[in-house]
């Protein structure tokens, strides 16, 4: 699925930067928007929202990375919800 291409292609850090959102996504043939999706639930878990990288910016870098961190376990099992933080 996209979401695993782009959150497995994308470092933690640089899921917080929209110009390596953007190269990751345009490197799979995907818009800045597909390519935002995947970071967006993990961030919020929610496929619509307030800007994201504002959204990164309020929950800070350690908040981010436990919710990106739980994503991918999510991704990696197979569940089909993300958890919520």
């Amino acid at each position: 699925s996209c979401h695993s291409i782009v959150i497995q292609s994308l470092s933690i850090e640089s899921c917080c930067s929209g110009f390596q959102v953007q190269s990751v996504g345009e490197a799979h043939g995907l818009k800045l928007g597909k390519a935002q999706a995947p970071v967006r639930m993990a961030v919020t878990g929610r496929r619509v929202g307030p800007p994201l990288f504002e959204a990164i910016e309020i929950l800070g870098r350690n908040s981010v990375i436990a919710r990106i961190n739980a994503f991918v376990s999510v991704l990696q099992s197979g569940e089909s919800s993300v958890p919520s933080s």
